[in-house]
């Protein structure tokens, strides 16, 4: 599947850096979130779910923000 056809690069990024989503959650890794949503065809959605499997949902709880800006 080719990730860069879903990406909308007019609308621009929030960038962060943040942790690992799963154990051992640790650190070091850039987040990239696109500034608006993109509209997906539905055969693109079915294959990504065949490449990528089901998705779990989320893999820890919420976590403090320790003073940190949302």
């Amino acid at each position: 599947v080719d990730m860069s056809s879903l990406l909308d690069y007019d609308s621009g990024f929030w960038r962060w850096q943040g942790s690992l989503t799963t154990p051992p959650c640790s650190g070091g890794v850039r987040w990239f979130l696109q500034r608006e949503i993109s509209a997906v065809e539905w055969k693109q959605r079915e294959a990504f779910k065949h490449h990528v499997g089901s998705f779990p949902g989320n893999a820890r709880p919420t976590q403090p923000l320790n003073g940190r800006s949302v």
